[in-house]
């Protein structure tokens, strides 16, 4: 790769290139284990804590986003233009091959790292007036520094069995966190609800995601992701099989869609808005659901690779990633909840981003990823400072996320007017904002990537971008201006803006997307030139007319109609907005599909059970009978010397023992199947890893 230099490592690099994954896993058992020294600390309480008990939890938070935060500016400074691998220690083997827990700092790890660590300690910033009042504190806190170590280490680890423990932690933590609420007696359900389907929807995915990271590491001989990379971009040979190759791509490409909430694994990403608005921040921009875009874009050497054979898995996500942008931009036109409809932009930016990939741009792709985590975080934070006011007035959490319930917002919270707006307008891709960098930059590469369909993913990300303009414009008009509507009922309300802590965060976000659209762009422009030449793509930034024109009348179409018209019934209006307010009944139709294959497994487990069943009582009344009439012949044939007395009586009540406790094993005791399960399953392991061992896998 012409601008990689393959650098000594600098001493100082191994132990800071820890740093953001230990300590905040550190810091997050620290936090969790707070109620069992509370009152010990009480004594050296600040006093800018004022009555708040939380302070303690927030410090090591904020502390532990920060330095993680230092320790990424760092890595950042040596791993961009450069390719570091730092070796900690012998892990596993695979074949002859030593397996390190390593990690990899290079211009895609190290940039997406700082961004993670900037987004969190600000959202950690945030939270201290967000989160005042909340129950348990110490489990939010723990949660998020458990998100931001988990998400560091899909970054920085070099070795795939790293990034999958990672990657499970990270659904862990989302499953955590987007059921915070399991305790508030209306959010509640819903909350565990969300947290539960959320884990669902991507450990089915996740499966997938196993399988093909196992065969990666099993044909390559090795987990090392720059290995890999090198055997491929260096030698410039097939590494696998086509069959090989495509199953590993495959499995691989459905983990990413899935954590990425790309359809049809979709569904679970518009519930997960039942977290704090602080979790929907972090969770849509910086960790989570971007994991899965980071994932192909880190593996992207193997599937350039695959170019070799054919085009159709590029071709696939390309097209994947289109229809995902214009659908979940339908739905958040029609979208009343403002985190619903943000948690719609998320799931349609993403869908750029596979599209990007898909198209062959991964510096279009990479752009994308980064750009859009810091737009999308102040959007949620803008959104979560509306909220936080209006329930002080509405005094419920759902009538306070309801746009129809805003309005006129503007001259109360001007700071998070303004916020807002920048973070829209970057969102809709309004030139000079950060969003338009990336974004067109991807609609033009459509029109010179060699995959098949390419004109279409074309079309459809055009489309969105009208889409996205559209559910723009129509959260910012319904939110911010307008009539007060959160004033019926409540004509004496009042709302004011952010505190100094949420301002902070969203003045230092809004000053970020403003200036980092070039700086990315730039960066990524000289550190991937290789990848950018590899297949023919402009480097230049692209106008992008038609998708820009279509943005922008999509933008004021909505400003314009309620300006005019207000919010009106209308019958031919409903009946277009109704199926995309329902998601055209996506959630009814899993649920049901879901539902259909539980009573199936459920009644394929009865047979078997009661096939079980019989053959054990069966054998064992065979068994029994069969000993029994042995013993009465014995008795009737044998006189009552020794031999008869002992071998034979002997062998009868064997029997009979042996057909009793063949009975007693069908018992209906669940505890006892447990315990023979459980036996058998370590039975089967301890096999397994004695083969293993032997074979020297």
């Amino acid at each position: 790769m012409e601008t990689i230099t393959h650098s000594p490592v600098p001493w100082w690099v191994p132990p800071v290139a820890i740093v953001p994954i230990a300590l905040p896993l550190l810091l997050s058992i620290v936090v969790l284990l707070t109620p069992l020294y509370k009152n010990r600390i009480k004594r050296v309480k600040p006093s800018w804590a004022g009555e708040r008990e939380d302070w303690w939890e927030w410090s090591l938070g904020v502390l532990g986003a920060g330095i993680t935060l230092l320790a990424a500016i760092a890595l950042a400074a040596v791993g961009i233009g450069n390719e570091l691998e730092v070796k900690y220690y012998p892990w596993y083997p695979v074949g002859h091959h030593e397996n390190y827990f390593s990690l990899l700092i290079d211009t895609i790890s190290s940039i997406m790292a700082l961004v993670v660590a900037i987004i969190t300690f600000l959202d950690l910033v945030y939270s201290w007036e967000y989160m005042e009042g909340a129950r348990g504190p110490h489990r939010y806190y723990s949660e998020m520094l458990l998100f931001l170590a988990s998400m560091e280490g899909i970054v920085l680890s070099s070795n795939l069995i790293l990034i999958l423990l990672f990657w499970e932690l990270v659904g862990a933590a989302s499953f955590l966190l987007i059921s915070y609420y399991w305790y508030h007696p209306k959010v509640g359900p819903n909350a565990v609800r969300a947290g539960r389907k959320a884990i669902l929807v991507t450990r089915t995915a996740d499966v997938f995601f196993l399988a093909g990271v196992g065969a990666l590491i099993a044909l390559a001989g090795t987990g090392n992701v720059l290995q890999i990379s090198h055997s491929i971009e260096l030698t410039h040979q097939k590494l696998f099989g086509a069959v090989a190759l495509t199953a590993i791509l495959v499995g691989v490409s459905i983990g990413a869609l899935g954590k990425s909430a790309q359809m049809p694994f979709h569904p679970w990403l518009s519930d997960a808005m039942e977290g704090p608005t602080t979790v929907s921040a972090v969770l849509h921009s910086a960790t989570m659901v971007a994991a899965g875009a980071y994932l192909i874009a880190r593996l992207f050497p193997l599937y350039e690779s695959y170019v070799i054979y054919n085009l159709s898995l590029m071709d696939a996500i390309a097209l994947i990633g289109a229809i995902t942008a214009f659908v979940a931009g339908l739905f958040g036109s029609a979208a009343r909840d403002i985190k619903k409809v943000i948690a719609f932009s998320t799931m349609s930016q993403l869908g750029y981003m596979f599209a990007a990939l898909g198209l062959g741009s991964l510096l279009a792709g990479a752009a994308h990823l980064y750009i859009h985590a810091f737009f999308k975080a102040l959007l949620f934070l803008g959104a979560g400072a509306v909220i936080h006011a209006l329930e002080h007035v509405l005094h419920d959490p759902y009538e306070s996320r309801d746009m129809f319930n805003m309005g006129g917002l503007w001259k109360y919270m001007k700071v998070t007017f303004f916020t807002t707006l920048i973070a829209l307008l970057s969102l809709v891709g309004i030139p000079p904002f950060a969003g338009w960098w990336s974004k067109e930059l991807i609609i033009e590469s459509s029109l010179h990537s060699p995959v098949p369909h390419s004109t279409i993913v074309g079309i459809l990300l055009t489309v969105a971008a009208g889409l996205t303009g559209f559910y723009s414009g129509r959260l910012l008009y319904l939110t911010f201006f307008g009539n007060e509507r959160w004033k019926e009922g409540h004509p004496e309300a009042s709302v004011h803006d952010a505190g100094p802590a949420m301002r902070f965060a969203l003045v230092s976000l809004a000053a970020i997307v403003l200036v980092s659209g070039p700086i990315i762009v730039y960066t990524l422009e000289e550190a991937l030139h290789y990848h950018a030449h590899a297949h023919g793509e402009k480097v230049e930034l692209p106008l992008g007319n038609v998708a820009l024109t279509l943005a922008i009348l999509g933008f004021l179409t909505p400003i314009a109609y309620y300006s005019l018209y207000g919010i009106v019934k209308n019958k031919l209006i409903y009946y277009i907005w109704y199926p995309l307010y329902k998601e055209l009944w996506f959630h009814e139709l899993y649920h049901g599909v879901a539902n259909f294959w539980i009573r199936v497994v459920a009644k394929i487990t009865d047979l078997v059970e009661r096939a079980y069943t019989n053959f054990l009582v069966n054998t064992a009344f065979v068994i029994g009978r069969f000993y029994a009439w042995s013993w009465a012949v014995s008795v009737r044939l044998a006189d009552e010397d020794l031999w008869d007395e002992k071998v034979i009586d002997g062998l009868a009540r064997a029997a009979v023992r042996i057909g009793r406790a063949l009975w007693r094993l069908q018992s209906g005791d669940i505890n006892l199947y447990l315990v023979l399960s459980v036996a058998g399953l370590a039975l089967v392991i301890v096999i397994t890893l004695i083969l293993t061992i032997g074979v020297g896998w």
